[in-house]
């Protein structure tokens, strides 16, 4: 059994408790997280017992930073705030329970709001962020309890101290130091800006944390969680700087999501304006540049410190899977009970309100992001719950091609995708054959068309011809099956048009002829099966996408086996 897929947060954050984690889909991500988090209170409790040497090369820098990497809609956002939430309320309610970590039982975690890096001002900064937050839940704690004098005095003397040492550090990093007052020796000290302001906010934290703590234990960390990390407005590298200069310090632990990919992107356009000549650029630059910024986010990203999201495109996707009683019981009564993965949830609501019956290798297109896969189900929910109208689902197939026919690379079928798009659908036969016959002239003159009334099955031989020119594009074929199935099908709704528009007195002779002309083993028994198919077209029911010898349920769907699997079909079943 595959872990359980829900629906029911569409377009934001899911969250999930603690006792969901091990039967989450990011159970492993929760694992790691965990793991890291351990890994960094070890560190923490080490330095006490550091040698000089390590002192004088590390100082107090602690590598602090676990990062949840994908690339959007993957969860990042839904698995790091559910983990630092689990952090936050861990005192409260898993310390002293079966859920608690052992080894934690003196740690305690306060963990502040998210940072929604995409949300900042563009000169605004995560220390300006970190340090607001910081003094809100001091003040508010301050405010709401007895206050104890000493410490929240002391605690103030240390956030005027940060904020004296920031103002210096914004007035160096704006322009050389004119003007400075260094009237005492005393005072040289100053000079050091950032490693002050570094030092100062260490000791802030330090004695935040023994103010925040409620039940006297002494391993407090502060947890940071920022958000879409690779999103921020601005300068992304002064970002990144200041996580790896302010952050990365005893008691923190700093939580962020990021797309890296696009971070990658981000800092090679970054670093190559700042370090290629406009005027003489070798490759051998352009490629290192790619190789430099990914070196310098493992700096601030530290790779052994990466939780990587789960991919669920292809068979990973196949494994998640839908509660029969929420998403089933209205489409599948058949086998009360079974729990089938997106694809099939979407092939049963298509056959059932369309006469659509998709074989499965012909499925639009492979869903990388878990955001889509959701949103699919969600959307198909809506619409059977609300009766299945038939037109509302013919509109969403017809949205599903608009993105489908995005993900085309081949410049020729994206045209003739583009073209179908806009035509009449008594022109769609039209145009596939006469393009497959410009493609084989190689010529673009629409002139030069042979075929003005082609039938069904003339459309059938023209796009296996076109398969066979185009094996590997997936994206285009399968695109073209479902936008001729949309059709197909709405063809058959009052006023019954199909016989005109489409068929038009040739369902399969045409790719019957071309099958003839190859000697397969097996031949007649398909030929007869097709026969058999055709004698009672009352309407069609879909178009397979077969790959002949990696099919197990080829006699199912009532076609032949063919031995090999060199040849593949595309074939129109009617019952």
């Amino acid at each position: 059994m595959g872990k359980l897929l829900t629906a029911d947060c569409v377009n934001r954050i899911k969250y999930e408790e603690k006792s969901e984690f091990k039967s989450s889909i990011f159970a492993q991500v929760y694992r790691s997280a965990e793991l890291l988090t351990k890994k960094i209170i070890q560190m923490n409790d080490s330095l006490g017992q550091r040698k000089d040497i390590d002192i004088f090369c590390n100082e107090n820098q602690i590598s602090n930073v676990i990062s949840f990497m994908g690339e959007r809609g993957m969860g990042k956002s839904s698995a790091m705030l559910s983990y630092a939430f689990f952090l936050k309320e861990y005192g409260k309610k898993y310390a002293d329970s079966k859920e608690g970590v052992p080894g934690w039982e003196e740690v305690r975690f306060q963990v502040l709001n998210k940072i929604d890096a995409a949300m900042m001002a563009e000169g605004e900064t995560l220390f300006d962020v970190v340090l607001a937050r910081l003094w809100d839940t001091f003040a508010e704690r301050a405010n709401s309890f007895w206050p104890q004098e000493s410490i929240v005095t002391e605690v103030k003397k240390k956030f005027g101290e940060v904020k004296t040492y920031y103002g210096e550090y914004w007035k160096a990093a704006k322009g050389p130091g004119e003007g400075r007052e260094l009237s005492q020796l005393e005072k040289l000290h100053e000079l050091s800006q950032s490693l002050n302001l570094r030092k100062s906010f260490a000791t802030l934290v330090e004695d935040y944390l023994k103010y925040m703590a409620v039940d006297g234990k002494k391993k407090n960390y502060l947890v940071l969680c920022i958000d879409d990390l690779d999103m921020v407005t601005g300068d992304i590298f002064s970002k990144l700087e200041q996580v790896r200069q302010f952050f990365t310090i005893p008691g923190v632990i700093v939580l962020a999501t990021a797309d890296g990919s696009r971070l990658s992107l981000e800092l090679t356009g970054l670093f190559s304006n700042k370090l290629l000549s406009p005027v003489n650029v070798r490759k051998e630059e352009k490629k290192s540049l790619r190789q430099y910024a990914d070196n310098y986010i493992a700096k601030v990203l530290p790779r052994n410190m990466r939780i990587y999201m789960p991919l669920f495109n292809g068979m990973d996707g196949e494994q998640l899977e839908l509660e029969y009683e929420v998403y089933l019981k209205e489409v599948y009564s058949t086998n009360p009970g079974i729990q089938i993965n997106e694809k099939m949830y979407t092939s049963i609501v298509l056959a059932r309100y369309m006469d659509i019956l998709f074989y499965p290798n012909s499925y639009l297109y492979v869903k990388k992001s878990l955001r889509n896969m959701v949103n699919t189900i969600n959307e198909l929910e809506e619409i059977v719950r609300e009766g299945g109208e038939y037109e509302e689902l013919y509109c969403w197939m017809q949205k599903e091609l608009n993105i489908s026919a995005q993900r085309i690379e081949r410049e020729e079928g994206s045209q003739l995708i583009q073209r179908l798009f806009q035509a009449a659908r008594e022109e769609y036969n039209f145009y596939t054959v006469n393009w497959n016959y410009k493609l084989q002239k190689n010529d673009s003159r629409e002139s030069e068309a042979k075929d003005y009334r082609p039938g069904y099955g003339r459309v059938l031989a023209a796009i296996w011809e076109l398969e066979d020119r185009w094996p590997a594009e997936t994206d285009f074929f399968r695109t073209l099956i479902w936008l001729y199935s949309a059709q197909l099908s709405k063809a058959l709704k009052p006023p019954r048009d199909i016989e005109r528009i489409f068929i038009r007195g040739d369902i399969f002779s045409s790719v019957v002829s071309r099958i003839q002309e190859m000697e397969l083993e097996g031949m007649p028994l398909m030929l007869n099966k097709i026969e058999t198919i055709c004698n009672d077209p009352t309407f069609v029911i879909s178009w397979i996408y077969l790959y002949t010898g990696d099919c197990k349920n080829q006699w199912q769907q009532g076609l032949p086996h063919t031995k090999g699997g060199h040849y593949k079909w595309i074939i129109t079943q009617f019952s």
